[in-house]
């Protein structure tokens, strides 16, 4: 599937983007492919990127002080996560795991 610049521009972090600030924005996201149940960050990794789901949906969950998993919300269509990935923290890590619920198409912004 190809980048839906539809849903990016929808975004509230982007909607407000000029043309070329959207283009260079355009060019570091990457359209990532998951399978159900596919792993896309566990709790503890690098909060580095912005994702938007373009298709499907993805289950945000964290793991409690009794280590149980606790369900914390479902992202679909249109909807987005890793805001952390905009801390000015370098060493900012997630605190919360994403796992695809279904086949599904995020979009990945990366921030360094």
């Amino acid at each position: 599937m190809d980048l839906n610049h539809d849903i990016i521009k929808s975004n509230p972090y982007f909607n407000s983007l000029n043309n070329e600030s959207y283009s260079k924005l355009a060019q570091q996201i990457a359209v990532l492919n998951l399978h159900k149940n596919e792993v896309l960050f566990r709790e503890g990794d690098f909060a580095d990127a912005f994702y938007v789901v373009a298709k499907g949906a993805v289950r945000i969950t964290t793991i409690n002080v009794q280590g149980k998993t606790i369900f914390l919300a479902r992202i679909a269509e249109g909807g987005f996560f890793g805001e952390q990935a905009f801390s000015s923290s370098s060493s900012s890590r997630r605190q919360a795991a994403a796992m695809a619920q279904m086949d599904t198409v995020c979009n990945r912004s990366r921030f360094f």
